[in-house]
């Protein structure tokens, strides 16, 4: 059986990439984060990483000294305050300033 759909879903009109199904520089437009592994063998650095700034000019990229492609599952300290580094500091939907209590 599928999902209902959520009324801001319901009411979004269906958008497509103005590449046809590829995602091209300007398509996404939200705050990103993008950690990269610096050993990572998957998905080579910094072909990659540049390939992405490219894209998407105003995401921060930070590369993992020491880990591979699951970056995020390394030191857990560190992953923390990562993200909610980047949480506190992501525009709210409601204009109002980020969140003080977040940062740290």
């Amino acid at each position: 059986m599928a999902r209902p759909r959520s009324s801001r879903a319901a009411r979004a009109p269906a958008r497509r990439s103005r590449a046809g199904g590829r995602l091209v520089r300007g398509d996404i437009t939200c705050p990103v984060r993008i950690f990269q592994g610096e050993a990572d063998l998957d998905v080579k650095v910094p072909a990659t990483t540049d390939f992405l700034q490219r894209l998407i000019p105003h995401a921060r990229i930070e590369i993992v000294a020491g880990f591979g492609h699951v970056c995020t599952n390394g030191p857990n300290e560190w992953t923390v305050a990562r993200i909610v580094d980047a949480v506190a500091g992501m525009p709210r939907l409601d204009g109002a300033p980020p969140r003080a209590e977040l940062a740290r």
